[in-house]
């Protein structure tokens, strides 16, 4: 079935622009009819000029919230609104995207239904509140509670990256550091104790051995670096070792105080815009478990839902 990009006007006479999927241009014109457009012009687009790559960063998304918020709030109609963001958006994938939403709606699916068709865009999360916003006639409402902790969520991303950055940067300083003195400046220092003829400790013979290995061998140190890498990457990755090292970090001194500081919040946080959204406890705690960083605290959030299902209160 083709697409077509169309231009029709409403009951006002107001030009609006858009794109559709439809069998002919006869059923576009029917279509539109239908949703209150008077089709004007219309043209049949190639698949290779609908392909639009690109990936949608978190600010366009929050942006697009913000401003469908403000629309809905004020009275406008979910179809005109979402015709307004079309043609406000200037990020390439995020338009097409919306278009492809705007189609759907168009074509009879309600507004969550249509985001749960993207979702490289629109997570589960993102779809469940707008799904529960449209079941208690509060999508508006339910547009601003998702804008505030989609602006949260963000801030606290950023928070986790300035805190695991700041040790990264010190260990490859350091790591440069003894680089250099190794390197550099113990070789010159075994070169005048050579021609001294001075007996040396273990220690200081030591650390030349160990200069004379790293300047000799320095491609083996790299690829030693590389394979411990890719070790640690494969090990995250088994549930059992995943689980023990984030349950280790939480009892580092300071660091895993932040860490459980930071985490629980986004819970508390993600829990509030949840139920207030109209989603069911247990239901917002499911999606909790599946957005929190660390695995010990989603397993907690778990055993926490399934006390709820069981018949235990939240607390």
């Amino acid at each position: 079935m083709p697409t077509f990009a169309y231009a029709a006007r409403d009951r006002a006479g107001k030009l609006v622009e858009g794109r559709s999927r439809a069998a002919a241009e006869g059923d576009l014109r029917r279509e539109l009819q239908g949703a209150g457009l008077m089709l004007v012009r219309a043209k049949a687009e190639s698949a290779r000029r609908r392909s639009v790559t690109g990936k949608v960063k978190a600010k366009d998304i929050i942006l697009f919230t913000f401003n469908m918020h403000n629309v809905l709030d004020s009275g406008v109609p979910l179809l005109t609104g979402l015709q307004d963001m079309i043609a406000e958006t200037r990020q390439p994938r995020l338009k097409r995207v919306l278009e492809e939403i705007l189609e759907s709606v168009t074509g009879g699916e309600t507004f969550s239904q249509a985001l749960a068709r993207h979702p490289d865009v629109f997570d589960p999360l993102y779809v469940h509140m707008c799904e529960a916003g449209e079941q208690s006639g509060r999508l508006p409402y339910a547009m601003e509670r998702l804008m505030q902790f989609l602006e949260w969520r963000e801030e606290f991303r950023h928070r986790i990256k300035d805190l695991v950055t700041y040790p990264i940067v010190v260990v490859f300083a350091l790591a440069g550091l003894v680089g250099l003195v190794v390197g550099v400046v113990f070789p010159r220092f075994a070169e005048v104790f050579e021609r001294v003829n001075f007996e040396l400790p273990w220690s200081t013979r030591f650390l030349l051995g160990l200069s004379d290995l790293l300047t000799t061998y320095w491609w083996a140190c790299l690829i030693g670096m590389a394979l411990a890498w890719a070790l640690g990457v494969f090990l995250k990755s088994i549930p059992p070792i995943k689980m023990a090292l984030h349950t280790a970090v939480l009892k580092v001194p300071v660091v895993g105080d932040l860490i459980s500081m930071l985490n629980f919040g986004q819970v508390a946080n993600s829990l509030a815009s949840f139920v207030d959204s109209g989603i069911p406890i247990p239901s917002a705690l499911e999606l909790i478990e599946k957005i929190v960083p660390n695995v010990r605290v989603a397993v907690s959030v778990k055993t926490a839902r399934e006390g709820i299902l069981g018949g235990k209160t939240l607390a």
